[in-house]
């Protein structure tokens, strides 16, 4: 970049030069084309000065050169360098009897500079004619006292009064898209090259203003390369900036900043829209704050001991950004009071942001029950098709859908819309647990697999909140390996697919007293009064069947859950049961089979003990579940052997 900068500075003192010192100021016609020659010449370019040349020689040498333009090069994609409307120079002629020129004013009206990369990495500003910095920097052997121009006119220093750029703009292409700045409007005050530069002005980026206010402290960096001290500010419509440090030229021309940076942006969703020229999907992403140590330039940055805040999550840590590519790359390691997948990836909770309901530890009773129905808006994940990421972050707090989570370790890898989240420790309703889970976002409809192992949970809250079930209570442990695909939460349901297990010890089934609902049956069953209606005074909210164990495998299939191995074990009574649960419909369909038992054994007794086998059919919405006696079936089992039953023709003199 070093190079743009001593070949725009060569532009102007050339130019002067020529102009000032044209022998016996001959005719325009005359010495115009000397003075463009002698400028390609030295710049290695062809530059054109197709206006008119205006002098004023009192009080000061005013030189105004119209229509200047600088040739881009060979197979560059905009058809200049540069060019401007106007370039006006105003000199103290005092100073020249000095050997030095003062330039008391110097302004650039709509200038217009067009950088570029090319594929191969070579850049537009690399200009032939400066083939090294000693002209620059001291002159030639036979006149070491300063710079020298083509007439042998030795230049001991410049000196600078009013510089501004009047409606100007600057265009950086590179293969991977093209930034704009235009409508720049800055006024420049500096003494020398040795002194500060202090630049205000505003300029428009993405049809937006920003203001902006630098301190650079040794300009002649810019020409010579090496180091100088900076203070930058930016304010814009995105948000505010500043930078406090130094900035570095180093021998490859390259521009790095090292210092302290603060940043405030107002919504990072609409940055990364104007940033890409595209929607991305970041709408939620609002305010994001961030301070910490900044090594970077203009393709990749370190931020260390980083402070930062987005939406409601906050932390510290160390982060790397490379921009070099299309898709930018984050990396790097966090820890967060909280992370939250319904704000990342723009996904709905009914459990809404903050408060105690969230604190992955708390009563299912405080959380939201999405027995309502399953949300069918689709939901943008094309955001995890912007970037790439490599995060490992520990979090006090996790979410993901109604799902709550305490302590957690998380590494988050992203790479071309597909996420992939490996939990390698997290705390969640009282128990642990770890897991992968992966979203595959490279298209509309999203594909999802999980695999978690969950380890002595409370089994209440946690299948409350994953879905909306409140009816087992106990300390659970879950494995599940499940896939699905969609575009909302309510395709993501009906159509998983997979395998789970479950094991709940020292619980109670809420909602029915199955051990005095299973004695009254049998009372019934020997009564003339047996009916449909048996037993319901065992059914409530305040009825409960304890146990000491209670377990089974599911296999999942398009939503709907089937089981057939289902084991509750009480000190007396064993259930077994078989049926489905259709999870997107919220509805269950179960048959159990009670089994009164003469052991008190609880957890791990003999679950094949007999007593009376009544059957009761569990059937309905989650929030509203029936349970009957199945007396259909009763006369059938009653006539089996091996049932258990002494006196089979009482049993059916009672249901007659």
């Amino acid at each position: 970049m070093g190079k743009l900068f001593r070949g725009l500075f060569f532009l102007v003192i050339l130019v002067i030069a020529g102009l000032i010192f044209a022998p016996n100021f001959i005719p325009a016609d005359v010495y115009k084309p000397r003075v463009q020659q002698a400028v390609s010449e030295a710049l290695g370019r062809e530059v054109t000065m197709a206006g008119d040349i205006r002098f004023q020689f009192f009080p000061t040498v005013d030189v105004v050169v119209e229509d200047v333009s600088v040739a881009n090069v060979p197979n560059g994609k905009a058809p200049v360098f540069a060019q401007m409307d106007e370039m006006a120079v105003g000199l103290d002629v005092s100073s020249l009897l000095s050997g030095a020129i003062g330039v008391d004013r110097f302004t650039l009206t709509r200038p217009q500079i067009y950088l570029e990369v090319d594929s191969k990495g070579r850049s537009n500003w690399e200009f032939e004619g400066l083939e090294d910095d000693s002209a620059s920097k001291q002159g030639s052997a036979s006149d070491p006292s300063g710079d020298q121009n083509d007439d042998g006119f030795a230049i001991n220093t410049i000196t600078f009064g009013d510089i501004r750029l009047i409606d100007g703009s600057v265009s950086y292409r590179t293969p991977n898209g093209e930034e704009v700045f235009s409508d720049i409007n800055l006024a420049l005050g500096m003494t020398s090259l040795d002194e500060p530069l202090r630049v205000d002005g505003n300029m428009g980026y993405k049809d937006k203003p920003v203001n902006v206010a630098l301190v650079l402290d040794r300009p002649r960096f810019m020409t010579e390369g090496g180091e100088s001290q900076v203070g930058l500010e930016l304010d814009s419509a995105y948000g505010k900036g500043s930078f406090q440090g130094s900035v570095t030229q180093g021998a490859d021309q390259n521009i790095s900043l090292t210092g302290q940076t603060d940043m405030n942006i107002l919504s990072v969703g609409q940055l990364m829209d104007d940033l890409t020229g595209e929607k991305n999907g970041l709408d939620n992403l609002k305010a994001l704050t961030l301070s910490g140590a900044l090594n970077g330039n203009a393709e990749k940055a370190t931020f260390s001991k980083v402070s930062v805040k987005l939406n409601d999550m906050s932390g510290a840590g160390n982060l790397f950004l490379n921009l070099a590519n299309k898709r930018p790359y984050l990396s790097g390691a966090l820890a967060l009071n909280r992370l939250d997948f319904n704000d990342l990836m723009g996904t709905s909770s009914a459990q809404g942001a903050g408060g105690n309901a969230r604190d992955g530890q708390s009563a299912g009773a405080q959380s939201s029950n999405p027995s309502s129905g399953w949300d069918a808006t689709p939901m943008d994940l094309s955001a995890l098709r912007s970037f790439n990421a490599d995060l490992d972050i520990t979090a006090d707090k996790l979410f993901f859908q109604e799902l709550r989570f305490g302590k957690s370790d998380v590494a988050l890898k992203l790479r071309g819309g597909v996420l992939t989240t490996n939990l390698k420790q997290i705390a969640l309703y009282q128990g642990t647990g770890s897991g992968i889970l992966t979203l595959d976002a490279r298209q509309n409809v999203t594909q999802i697999s999980s695999q978690f192992t969950l380890n002595n949970l409370a089994t209440l809250p946690f299948l409350t909140d994953a879905l909306g079930l409140d009816r087992i209570e106990g300390l659970g442990s879950f494995s599940y390996d499940v896939t699905t695909r969609g575009r909302s939460q309510k395709q993501w349901v009906g159509n998983l697919q997979g395998i789970s297990q479950l094991k709940v010890i020292d619980g109670a089934w809420r909602g029915v007293n199955l051990a005095d609902m299973a004695r009254t049956l049998q009372t019934f069953l020997g009564s003339s009064s047996a009916n449909e209606g048996a037993g319901q005074a065992n059914v409530g909210n305040n009825e409960k069947t304890d146990f000491a164990e209670l377990g089974g495998t599911f296999q999942i299939k398009n939503g709907v859950v089937q089981n057939t191995d289902l084991s509750l074990l009480n000190p007396f009574i064993r259930v077994a049961g078989k049926g489905s649960i259709n999870l997107l419909q919220q509805n269950v369909s179960f048959r159990l089979k009670p089994n009164f038992v003469k052991s008190a054994i609880g957890q791990g007794g003999d679950a094949a003990l007999k007593g009376v086998s009544v059957p009761i059919v569990v059937q309905g919405p989650w929030t509203d579940i029936s349970y009957q006696a199945d007396f259909a079936s009763i006369i059938g089992e009653a006539l089996l052997p091996g049932q258990g039953i002494e006196e089979p023709e009482d049993l059916l003199k009672g249901v007659l």
